[in-house]
């Protein structure tokens, strides 16, 4: 799986859902500067999960159980633009 982190002019993830099993591998790729892929949670969508996932730059994710993720881009503005 693929996921492209933002690019000119777009604060959105894409695809913003990925269904993914146990050991499958989501690549994510970041097609412009100033983005993160930064871990929430269901219930504070755009506070980073203490302990979670918080990178700047392309990076692999395997998933390791059935449990849900999200993730936010914790740039300025972007979360509440709709960046998660």
């Amino acid at each position: 799986h693929k996921i492209m982190v933002g690019g000119p002019k777009k604060l959105y993830f894409d695809p913003q859902v990925v269904m993914g099993a146990v050991g499958d591998i989501i690549h994510f790729e970041f097609s412009g500067k100033n983005h993160t892929v930064t871990e929430s949670s269901y219930d504070k969508p755009c506070d980073k999960f203490e302990g979670g996932l918080d990178n700047t730059g392309k990076f692999e994710f395997t998933i390791k159980d059935k449990n849900p993720r999200w993730f936010f881009c914790k740039t300025g503005h972007h979360c509440g633009a709709g960046m998660l």
